[in-house]
């Protein structure tokens, strides 16, 4: 039996050891090698793996071959590169999918872990890959103006560009493509399977869907031809070109605009608040239905001056009539609902009984904040029987921002049990 002067001595000889570990881990150098710019360098796939393998070529991106004498694709103009002599490493890319902007040798991942450089081109990990399928009603998503009461046939792959602290669907999104086994789906089948199960619209969902864009885009285009909508919800950090397409072919999207306020979208999302206001200006200007959601953090993102100054935005960018919504990362204790305004239902087939979600226009719930008028009045309750009613009970977009119950779940549940 050891002494305790021996378990101090022993002790106090490990120490540095565990210390030194400690500060390397903890270093920006390896928080970049383990879970940043470069995750998933440290688990490398085999490169004869049926992942990498069966991979197709990615859209999107850029190399030095790809790009010739057009510096610009590659380097922004601030770099001042005019009279300087640029030497370029062999088998890099740059994707250009995203804001981002990873650039990557041969081996390494993006930050969204769903996008590899092999050999020197750009491939897609995730696409016919889907790991979560599901039927909800597409106030889930949510939109309240966009169809309200029809199913959404909804899919996602793994991966995302952000590092959201708060994430619910973290399982998905922080996920690489081979942590989980799922058998491919091409659009075709996801399409066949949407109409078999009436659903009137496929959403794109749950992880961020802009690292499957090449997925997203070709069931958008078989969604059209069997008369399906397709609506994304998105975090808004895609780059205007991908984006531009994905307002030609989608019908619908939802931008999930975290907070007004760079250091919050730096410090708890690990990205740029600007290209997200950038694209919500984008969408707004094209052909697709625009809504907008505010996810309220307390105490991280819900002070009056940063809801105040996103609504001054939004009205004077986006303008007074868009949609917006705000929702408590944590559950809300009053049962009240509001209908959604200036919507027609979906009467086809594939319809929900849903109570809706509140929403106003921005414009309301800019005078509403400011004290000028009264909340929306509450248009009727959930009946506690009702199978497709949601344990998020939803209330004005000013409640939601200011009457968090205290010491409640931050993980939301669906109306069938799983994470909202």
């Amino acid at each position: 039996m050891i002494s305790r002067r021996g378990f101090l001595k022993t002790l106090a000889g490990i120490a540095p050891i565990l210390g030194g570990a400690g500060l390397c881990l903890s270093s920006p150098v390896w928080e970049r090698f383990l879970a940043g710019d470069a995750a998933g360098c440290l688990f490398a796939l085999d490169p004869k793996s049926n992942l990498i393998r069966l991979a197709p070529l990615a859209r999107f991106w850029t190399s030095v071959p790809l790009a010739g004498a057009d510096c610009r694709l590659c380097h922004v103009p601030l770099e001042g590169l005019q009279g300087k002599r640029i030497r370029h490493e062999a088998g890099i890319v740059k994707c250009l999918l995203c804001a981002q902007g990873c650039v990557l040798r041969a081996g390494d991942r993006g930050r969204c872990r769903a996008r590899m450089n092999v050999g020197g081109e750009l491939r897609s990990l995730v696409y016919g890959r889907p790991i979560s399928i599901h039927v909800d009603p597409i106030e889930k998503k949510p939109f309240y103006h966009f169809l309200p009461g029809a199913a959404a046939y909804s899919l996602a792959t793994s991966g995302c560009p952000l590092r959201c602290k708060f994430c619910q669907n973290w399982e998905i999104s922080q996920a690489s493509p081979e942590d989980y086994e799922s058998p491919t789906m091409s659009p075709e089948l996801v399409v066949r399977n949407a109409v078999k199960k009436q659903a009137p619209v496929i959403a794109f969902t749950y992880n961020e869907p802009t690292v499957f864009a090449e997925y997203m885009i070709d069931i958008a285009r078989e969604a059209k031809k069997q008369g399906r909508r397709s609506v994304l919800i998105s975090c808004g950090i895609m780059n205007e070109a991908p984006l531009s397409e994905f307002c030609e072919i989608l019908d619908a999207i939802k931008i999930d605009l975290k907070g007004y306020d760079e250091a919050f979208y730096r410090d708890v999302c690990g990205a740029e608040l600007k290209p997200v206001l950038r694209s919500i200006k984008q969408i707004a200007k094209s052909r697709a239905h625009l809504e907008i959601v505010n996810l309220v953090v307390p105490t991280l993102n819900d002070s009056e001056k940063m809801l105040l100054g996103l609504i001054d935005w939004v009205l004077g960018e986006a303008g007074p009539t868009s949609p917006s919504t705000s929702r408590a990362s944590t559950r809300i204790t009053s049962s009240e609902t509001c209908l959604p305004r200036r919507s027609r239902p979906w009467n086809g087939p594939g319809r929900r009984r849903w109570s809706g979600g509140c929403t106003t226009s921005m414009s309301e719930t800019s005078r509403t904040i400011r004290g000028t008028i009264p909340t929306v009045p509450p248009a009727g309750r959930r009946s506690s029987n009702d199978r497709d009613s949601s344990p998020w009970k939803c209330m004005s977009p000013t409640a939601a921002a200011v009457s968090v119950a205290e010491g409640s779940s931050a993980s939301g549940v669906d109306w069938k049990g799983e994470r909202s």
